[in-house]
């Protein structure tokens, strides 16, 4: 490398040294504002709280009319809904919905409600279960007998008052979160005292 070119260089770095300086007298508010459009935050980070987000509901109902009631009494109330018309699209979206509790049918097109509960509490039974409210225009006893033998966790008559339908919700969400939170608190247990024995749920 020539002298020239080094006098060059060395004239570009100082020059690039000067204009960005934090000494430089001149030309400090486009500093702070170069600064300031940098994508690094000078606080403490913070722990993160987990976002709160609104229960989300799946409905098993193939009546378009019933599937729009349920809409309108569940999304003013805080809720997100899920709708699908079958068992068949109930079990195919179950897992990408994740719902936090399910509102049946009995009486459906290609899988009844009860098919498709059995199912569903076959594949989450590895899992605490998502609650399960059943529902029909057919309330006999041996239809309640039929849903609760499946594992729901309540039943609703067809037509139903809106007031009754938000409360048994808040109900079995309530109960489902207490059982949940038993459950976390025997498994707690067991870690830390690994000598113990669970017990037999069957004996």
């Amino acid at each position: 490398m020539d002298l020239d070119t080094c006098r060059r260089q060395t004239a570009v770095l100082t020059n690039f040294a000067n204009q960005y300086s934090p000494d430089r007298s001149a030309g400090t508010s486009d500093n702070t504002s170069l600064l300031n459009e940098l994508p690094v935050s000078t606080t403490v980070p913070q722990p993160l709280q987990p976002p709160e987000r609104s229960r989300r509901i799946m409905v098993v109902e193939d009546t378009p009319a019933s599937q729009k009631l349920f809409q309108r009494i569940l999304e003013p109330a805080g809720y997100e809904v899920h709708l699908v018309a079958n068992g068949i699209e109930a079990i195919r979206d179950f897992a990408r919905v994740n719902p936090d509790l399910i509102i049946m049918d009995l009486q459906m097109p290609v899988l009844d409600g009860l098919q498709t509960t059995s199912i569903l509490r076959a594949l989450d039974k590895h899992h605490p279960a998502i609650p399960i409210i059943a529902t029909s225009a057919r309330h006999l006893p041996l239809d309640r007998e039929r849903f609760f033998a499946v594992g729901v966790e309540a039943f609703i008559p067809k037509p139903f008052d809106q007031q009754e339908l938000l409360t048994l919700i808040q109900q079995v969400l309530h109960q489902a979160a207490a059982h949940e939170q038993s459950a976390c608190a025997a498994a707690d247990c067991q870690s830390s005292n690994p000598g113990t024995t669970p017990k037999n749920p069957l004996a």
